[in-house]
């Protein structure tokens, strides 16, 4: 964009380019967001569970090893999300691996 001036005063505004879509960053959108955003909190916590199939399947069998943490402290929601979906995982593993029905 360039603003071009008239002898006047009148100011002209010119693209170089066509104008293209706005399309919002995922990271900005989730980090920079008001934490007391409802849909926000939900966008964090779906961010961790979706995670979490990934994570799980790089983790060892004995979880009781495995160490979780977030940083910085605006992550703890997607930090929540991928905890309780590993737990979720993790209990379906175990009853799968011991034939125990639900």
């Amino acid at each position: 964009m360039s603003d071009d001036y008239k002898k006047s005063g009148e100011k002209k505004t010119s693209f170089f380019t066509d104008e293209l879509e706005k399309k919002q960053c995922l990271f900005e959108r989730i980090y920079f967001s008001s934490p007391n955003d409802p849909d926000i909190y939900l966008e964090r916590k779906r961010l961790g569970k979706e995670l979490a199939k990934r994570v799980y399947k790089l983790l060892p069998d004995d979880l009781e090893n495995v160490i979780f943490t977030y940083v910085p402290s605006s992550s703890l929601l997607a930090f929540r999300g991928l905890t309780d979906e590993i737990s979720v995982l993790s209990r379906r593993h175990f009853l799968e691996k011991y034939s125990i029905l639900i």
